[in-house]
């Protein structure tokens, strides 16, 4: 990424904030309930899949950015179905 003129992220968004923060809120409430906190995080991995999906709709992602979005996605992809799989277990 560095060749391309980007660089890491080190800092998380305010999104991401407030979401960890909802979701430390909601485990205290439910008392760390294993389906609350399954269904919170399904919820983010949807959020994320959806957030892949809109960079890699963006044509300018081109060579080895791309390949790496296109990576994470996949691996996004994986662990939503076993998040899934997890909660139809939990029923």
């Amino acid at each position: 990424m560095r060749q391309q003129g980007g660089g890491r992220q080190d800092s998380t968004t305010v999104k991401g904030k407030f979401y960890r923060a909802w979701m430390d809120a909601k485990a205290a409430i439910t008392g760390a309930d294993e389906k609350a906190i399954l269904g919170s995080n399904i919820y983010g991995e949807e959020w994320a899949i959806k957030a892949y999906e809109d960079a890699l709709s963006d044509n300018t992602l081109r060579g080895a950015v791309r390949q790496a979005v296109e990576r994470q996605y996949q691996h996004s992809k994986q662990t939503y179905n076993r998040l899934k799989s997890m909660d139809g277990k939990q029923e």
